[in-house]
Order: structure tokens, then C-alpha cells, then sequence
């Protein structure tokens, strides 16, 4: 049940923050994830803290929704504070969120989907110094339309990966208490889709890393010889 409220409101916030109306989203579905962090925590202790820290994005998500009706001017300090608390506390809610991840799919013996929580902590920190840099301003002005695009086109290729991960957990994860519960079928195709592509990646990258070891340890063998 943890997993698929914590998936709902991930899809909510962070699809809702391409839209025109991304503090709301942000607010509600922040309020879901909240819910299902509520469910988790007793599973993980960084769970624990990416419920704790949701506290904190929630009050950063009222705050979100006082300046989306421009109570202060863009540019301004409070503006500046808007910004940069949402970067912040977004890279470290998916900081410790992933580090959940990444622990109990350890625990369960999931290692695709340990080595997709690391790979998506990468792109959540390189998304998190992209929008940074944005908002300092930072970038050269002819090369600033391209970073924009850049920031959308990774922004959506973000969400995609850690909403598929969520979505992941949620099939194959079943934490204690959970045994005879049945799992609703969400058949969400892209998601599906992504999911099946990574594990098919991180299959290859398993196979090529085998083969290199094997290679290696024939090597060592014949300079013994």
C-alpha cells in the first residue's frame, strides 16, 4: 500500500510541475507521498527521514502556493527563497528516498533495482545543479534558451526514471504486514516500458562486466603459467 500511494503522489507532483498550475499539484501531491512515507517508515530508517523531510516539503509546497500568486515580485528576496528552498528540499527528499530504495531492494535481493536507485540519484543531483545554476544565473545569456531546454528535456527524462523505479518497488517489493494483500494491476504502458528497457540495460551492463572479470582472471592465470 506504501508504494503505490508513495507512486500517486510522486506521479501528481512532479508531472504536475510541467503544468501552469504546479504549486497546487506540488501541494496535493506532496500531501499523498506524505501519506505513503507514513506506511514505510517502520520498514526503513531512511524511509523514516524522507517521511520527516516531507514534512518540510510540504511546508515549502504552502509556500510554493503564497508565491504563485505573485504576493512577491520575481527576482525578488522571498522569490529567491522560493526557488532555492524548492532545490533543496527536492535533492534531498530524493536523496534519501533513494537511499530507502536502494537498501531495501538490497535486503530484498533486488539488484536491478539497487543499481537504478544509484543511477537516479545521479540524475537527481546533476538536475538539482542544472536548475541551480538556472536560477543563480550563472550561464551565459547565449547559451541560456539551450540550458532551459536542457533543464526541461532532464526534467522529464527524471521524473520518468524515478516514477518507473517507484512503480518497480511497488510490483516486485512486498514489505511485512503486506503478504495476503492483492496488489491492483496498474498497467501503465511507458512505465512498463521503462522498466523493461532498464533491467534489459543493467543485463547487458551485468554480462559485459562478467565477461571482463572472466578475461582478467585468465589473464592472471597464464602469467602465472
Amino acid at each position: 500500500m506504501g508504494f503505490g500511494v508513495l507512486f500517486l503522489g510522486y506521479l501528481i507532483t512532479y508531472v504536475g510541475s510541467i503544468t501552469p498550475v504546479y504549486a497546487f499539484t506540488q501541494f496535493f501531491g506532496v500531501l499523498i507521498m506524505l501519506y505513503g512515507l507514513s506506511k514505510l517508515a517502520r520498514h526503513n530508517k531512511y524511509f523514516a527521514t524522507t517521511f520527516g523531510v516531507s514534512v518540510a516539503y510540504l511546508a515549502q509546497s504552502v509556500y510554493t502556493v503564497i508565491g504563485y500568486f505573485s504576493v512577491w515580485e520575481t527576482g525578488s528576496l522571498l522569490y529567491q527563497i522560493e526557488q532555492y528552498s524548492r532545490e533543496l528540499v527536492v535533492f534531498v527528499f530524493h536523496l534519501f528516498l533513494l537511499l530507502a530504495i536502494r537498501e531495501i531492494a538490497d535486503f530484498t535481493s533486488l539488484p536491478k533495482l539497487k543499481s537504478r536507485a544509484v543511477v537516479n540519484l545521479i540524475t537527481t543531483a546533476l538536475f538539482c545543479i542544472l536548475n541551480v545554476l538556472l536560477h543563480a544565473g550563472a550561464m551565459p545569456e547565449s547559451v541560456l534558451s539551450y540550458a532551459f531546454l536542457l533543464s526541461l528535456l532532464l526534467r522529464i527524462f527524471w521524473v520518468i526514471l524515478n516514477a518507473a523505479l517507484v512503480f518497480s518497488c511497488y510490483m516486485w517489493i512486498c514489505l511485512e504486514g503486506e503478504e495476503n494483500m492483492d496488489k491492483s494491476p496498474l498497467n501503465i504502458p511507458f512505465l512498463n516500458t521503462i522498466n523493461d528497457a532498464m533491467n534489459h540495460g543493467l543485463d547487458k551492463l551485468a554480462e559485459r562486466r562478467a565477461e571482463k572479470n572472466r578475461e582478467y582472471i585468465n589473464t592472471k592465470k597464464k602469467k602465472k603459467k
